[in-house]
């Protein structure tokens, strides 16, 4: 079933954002260069750029955080589903063609496709991201520098994006571009901008799924009960049980894995403290009295018998049974609770494992 999801979005330094994070960050380039996130980036170009960014595309996005005023739009973003039913190049073709429609020569540009797996893991999510400057680009503009191009003597900005009746007119680009494509690829799915309410659907749209543990488990909790307002399918239902159980064994893991650290930080101090009681028990008389002037010297007391003071003057000595026993305790407390972690993680598994097979993911 093809889908219509068309947001714009805007990013400010009022909001203490950045355009060159976000420009990586679509792009899945610097930081976000990982190999599990770069895979959802099917396609990547950039263009419309003056000639300071000409070789390196995000040195526009660094110099509007830099030049751009302190309550200016850094950037304006086109977040828009691709249909699904078009053949990858198909899809690719459809978003150059409504990026020229869109905003032409007239900004500059950076543009990615992410194509990642839907919830239940069954099919894919393509979108596209069109984050783009609002200031317009033109031969003058082109060859200013930097600094220039973001004041007010240089690249003006196209405060239609700033009116609603901009944002109508793109979405209903979209619809008529997306469904011309549908029909050329023979598929009789088309999109509708409308809500489901002006469209007089007979269902209601179902919840977004957020992507923590905790929204999951709320919102499958409330189909569950009856209140939410929107119910979801139970294939939906599924799919948010199998992710609320991936999350808790993500959880599950991180316990023990932070537990496994504790329990060896409370190995590591144990021995350090066999190691310098064997030290003292080896250590001549006149040197442990030294160390324990050193140590403790207000413990000393020429008053008390000679055998007394030594106990004293050596507190490591005195001690170490206890401080043994307490770290024996410690030790055996962390291996109990990685125990129940690992069996909560075992429990987690297996009910994951229930589902997936129970409904053939």
């Amino acid at each position: 079933m093809a889908i219509f999801h068309l947001s714009v979005k805007s990013g400010s330094r009022n909001a203490e954002q950045s355009a060159a994070a976000h420009g990586e960050y679509i792009a899945r380039e610097g930081k976000y260069a990982v190999k599990a996130v770069a895979e959802l980036a099917v396609h990547v170009e950039h263009g419309n750029l003056p000639a300071f960014a000409a070789n390196d595309p995000h040195a526009f996005w660094r110099a509007a955080d830099t030049n751009e005023r302190a309550n200016g739009r850094l950037w304006t973003e086109l977040e828009v589903s691709i249909p699904r039913e078009l053949s990858r190049e198909s899809q690719l073709q459809l978003v150059r063609d409504f990026r020229d429609a869109a905003i032409g020569e007239r900004h500059a540009f950076s543009l990615a496709v992410h194509v990642p797996k839907t919830l239940d893991g069954q099919s894919e999510n393509p979108h596209m991201h069109l984050m783009f400057s609002e200031r317009v680009i033109d031969e003058r503009t082109k060859t200013l520098d930097a600094e220039t191009y973001f004041k007010r003597n240089g690249a003006t900005k196209d405060r239609a994006w700033n009116e609603q009746t901009k944002v109508e007119e793109i979405r209903t680009l979209w619809e008529s571009m997306a469904n011309k494509a549908l029909e050329r690829a023979g598929s009789e799915e088309r999109i509708d901008r409308r809500s489901l309410a002006a469209q007089g659907a007979q269902h209601v749209a179902e919840p977004k799924i957020g992507r923590s543990a905790p929204e999951v488990r709320r919102a499958l909790k409330d189909a569950q009960s009856g209140q939410s307002a929107r119910p979801l399918s139970e294939r939906a239902q599924t799919a948010m049980q199998v992710r609320a159980l991936r999350q808790i064994a993500q959880q599950q893991r991180g316990v023990v894995i932070e537990l496994a650290k504790v329990r060896e930080e409370r190995q590591r101090k144990a021995t350090e403290r066999e190691v310098r009681l064997k030290r003292f028990e080896v250590m001549p008389l006149a040197e442990l009295r030294r160390e324990a002037q050193r140590v403790q010297p207000s413990q000393a007391n020429p008053g008390r018998p000679a055998w007394e003071r030594e106990w004293i003057e050596l507190p490591e000595v005195a001690n170490s049974a206890n401080a043994r026993d307490a770290t024996a305790a410690e030790v055996g407390y962390a291996r109990g609770r990685i125990g129940m972690a690992e069996r909560d993680l075992a429990q987690a598994t297996n009910a994951e494992q229930g589902y997936r097979k129970q409904h053939k993911f």
